[in-house]
């Protein structure tokens, strides 16, 4: 984020205007550019509909954060300060993180309200959603609730000094509601569980094992026909096997399924090789 740093010593990052939103993707794993951009989308939608102060949509504000080298809001990798700086870039005074990681056969989505000017994390909220789902206004109405209480929080109560004189009767309203207490920051979702290569292992060792096996097998089956190519030329040049016809078929009865059982058997070595290819 050089870039930034630059920025700021030059005092060329402008200052939030008004009290506006963008929606951004903060962090996404094991999930698509193109799935993280259809959440933000959608999310950008949802809040504008339950009348969200929203300044720009996401494909804006990526297009306006392309102009100082920004291609993709997650490179941030879910840092409040980049993700601030990103916010002070597109002169707005809140940013909506939207952090996406894929589990299994669904997507953990995190939602987190930042304020720019002190890179603090205000609200946050989290749900999960089928991989071939879509969000809709029920599973993101509360957090846009809380959006809306932090852009627009009500005008303060007037203080009155004990020691200084009221200019009516009128009773003073204490106020009984319990002050509400900010919800606890939730973690990052989990990363994706890491693939196991034990079944390529195991295809490996058993294709070494059965191409061995077939090995010895076509070596002895070929060995043991040796006594058939042997014998005595006769005056045309063939050869005279000195072996009984009785002889010659129990050697090639004991050599044929020997030499045929290897060729299987190296076969399967080479199929169990390439499932472990495929498995990895």
């Amino acid at each position: 984020m050089s870039w930034l740093v630059v920025a700021l010593s030059l005092g060329l990052v402008a200052a939030p205007e008004g009290n506006q939103t963008v929606v951004l993707v903060g962090r996404r794993t094991a999930v698509t550019p193109a799935i993280a951009k259809t959440l933000a989308s959608d999310t950008y939608k949802l809040l504008a509909a339950d009348g969200v102060s929203l300044a720009m949509t996401n494909e804006e504000a990526l297009k306006q954060l392309t102009r100082v080298s920004v291609k993709d809001s997650a490179s941030c990798n879910g840092k409040k300060s980049c993700l601030a700086e990103l916010g002070r870039q597109l002169k707005v005074s809140w940013v909506v993180v939207l952090s996406v990681a894929s589990i299994e056969q669904e997507l953990s989505i995190g939602l987190e309200l930042l304020r720019v000017s002190d890179e603090t994390v205000v609200e946050t909220d989290s749900l999960i959603l089928p991989r071939k789902g879509k969000l809709d206004a029920s599973q993101l109405g509360t957090f846009a609730q809380k959006v809306k209480a932090q852009l627009n929080p009500p005008p303060p109560t007037p203080e009155v000094k004990k020691d200084e004189p009221r200019k009516d009767d009128t009773p003073v309203a204490t106020d009984l509601t319990p002050k509400k207490t900010e919800e606890p920051l939730l973690p990052p979702p989990p990363p994706p569980p890491q693939k196991s290569h034990v079944p390529s292992f195991v295809f490996g060792g058993a294709g070494v094992a059965s191409m061995l096996a077939g090995a010895a097998m076509l070596t002895v089956g070929l060995v043991s026909r040796g006594p058939l190519t042997q014998g005595t030329p006769n005056s045309d040049g063939r050869v005279r096997s000195m072996l009984t016809q009785q002889e010659a078929q129990a050697i090639n009865d004991g050599s044929n399924p020997l030499i045929f059982g290897g060729l299987g058997a190296l076969a399967v070595g080479a199929g169990l090789g390439t499932a472990a290819v495929i498995a990895w």
